[in-house]
């Protein structure tokens, strides 16, 4: 047997038979490494293109699952080479096939070479190589090959379940040993000789045993990594066990929480009906305001009226005055010898007109204000005023005067006369007492307007937002 032949059906024992493999998507790529040369080699031009080639040899590729790996931040090369070995239907012969494959973002669809090399340019490639060999009558071996293109390399997927990717390894291993087998029938069919046969079944022995012990580790790879995902799982089911715990938790929370929010509500209720007999006392008050201030406009008509009699004590004030001013006149004219009090009666006199014209100015002003406070203070005082500067006119007068008992009985009778100016100023302070009485109950109702008000905005403030 030629040696081409002999290798190529090595490298289809490698492998094992293709249709035995569960099927893959064209973009994964597993492969088995072994007794296989690869070689890879990257080169950047200057207008920044990138050329990427790779070479594989005959055998099994590189072992490597990452479909992305072409990418130009990717040093590692994707290639593949599946080879099988079947016999013929008809003849019983045998036909070795290897197909080479290789991918990459970079790869080329048009390059094709007459081996298993491949160079890529950029895009996807697979070359696939058939042979077949059978034993001529005159014992002649006899070989044909064809490269075509197309086609990729089966391959599990990655995250696949650990449970088949054993059973596929195992139906691969035993596709194996059946491989082994009818190759071993052909040789022992193929007439050639025992040794060149020996060696060949130990060769083929050997690749075997490899195979079968990276197949062995690659079986307890798979099979710790179920374990891990048993594991995993257990963990898994133990977080649902804490998460439904904690569930339970949550609806007993929220559970709680509709409590709170039907007792609030109940709240609420209570403090509408506490808002709704707040507004009902604000609107009986309201009316009881408009009957303070009817009232107080009553009082207000009556504080007018008592202002007319005071204008009018006032004019009377003025008359009582006036003949004051003509008996001191007489006085003047009959005590030459007290000038200088006569001179001070006169001034007086003349700050006794000052003050009815004042007092004038503030009957005026206290019509046009409405009688205030203040303006009855300042004719109090001056009131007050004009009775210590008759008083002291009346004491200068009775001391100097002790001989003019007429004109002392008739200043006496004029001061007896201003006996009317005291019931005006009790009238008065009577007018002002009521005036700061309805003052005071107008300010206490204003404050209790506030306070309702102040209570209402509060009320209404809790039943819409629950705290103000």
């Amino acid at each position: 047997m030629p040696k081409s032949v002999a290798l190529l059906l090595a490298a289809a024992v490698l492998a094992g038979c293709p249709a035995a493999r569960p099927a893959a998507a064209a973009r994964d790529v597993w492969a088995f490494q072994s007794k296989t040369t690869a070689e890879a080699s990257r080169q950047e031009g200057e207008d920044g293109s990138v050329k990427r080639s790779v070479g594989v040899a005959r055998g099994q590729a590189l072992a490597v699952n990452d479909p992305e790996c072409w990418r130009e931040d990717c040093d590692k090369p994707v290639a593949q080479v599946d080879t099988s070995v079947t016999p013929d239907a008809q003849s019983g012969a045998l036909k070795a096939t290897a197909a080479a494959f290789a991918k990459g973002s970079l790869l080329s669809t048009t390059r094709h070479t007459r081996t298993t090399l491949v160079e890529e340019q950029g895009g996807e490639v697979a070359v696939q190589r058939d042979g077949s060999s059978a034993v001529q009558p005159d014992g002649c071996p006899a070989c044909s090959c064809s490269t075509v293109g197309g086609g990729s390399a089966p391959a599990p997927q990655p995250g696949a379940d650990p449970q088949q990717q054993v059973t596929a390894l195992q139906a691969q291993l035993a596709s194996l040993s059946a491989s082994f087998a009818s190759a071993q029938a052909a040789l022992n069919s193929s007439g050639l000789a025992l040794t060149q046969k020996e060696t060949d079944m130990a060769e083929l022995k050997q690749q075997l045993e490899t195979v079968t012990s990276q197949l062995q580790g690659q079986l307890d790879d798979a099979t710790a990594q179920l374990q891990q995902q048993t594991q995993a799982y257990d963990d898994s089911q133990a977080a649902l066990a804490a998460l439904q715990t904690e569930m339970g938790g949550m609806k007993q929370a929220y559970d709680d929480s509709q409590a709170a929010i039907a007792a609030m509500q109940t709240e609420m209720g209570g403090m509408k009906q506490a808002l709704e007999e707040s507004q009902a006392a604000m609107a009986t008050m309201q009316t009881e305001m408009e009957g303070m201030k009817s009232s107080l406009a009553q009082r207000d008509t009556d504080m007018a009226g008592m202002r007319v009699q005071l204008d009018d004590t006032s004019s009377q004030l003025e008359a009582k005055t006036t003949a004051l001013e003509g008996a001191q006149s007489d006085l003047a004219a009959a005590q030459s010898d007290l000038t200088y009090m006569t001179d001070a009666v006169g001034l007086k006199e003349e700050r006794i007109s000052e003050l009815t014209g004042l007092l004038d100015t503030a009957n005026s002003q206290l019509q046009a204000c409405g009688g205030e406070q203040a303006q009855l203070a300042a004719l109090q005082t001056q009131l007050a005023q004009l009775k210590t500067t008759c008083d002291a006119t009346t004491a200068a007068l009775t001391t100097a005067n002790s001989d003019l008992a007429k004109a002392q009985q008739d200043k006496q009778a004029a001061l007896a006369n201003l006996g009317g100016l005291a019931d005006c100023e009790n009238r008065r302070l009577d007018l002002e007492t009521l005036y700061s009485n309805c003052h005071n109950e107008l300010n206490d109702c204003n404050s209790y307007l506030t306070s309702a008000e102040q209570d209402r905005q509060d009320c209404l403030c809790q039943y819409v937002w629950g705290s103000c």
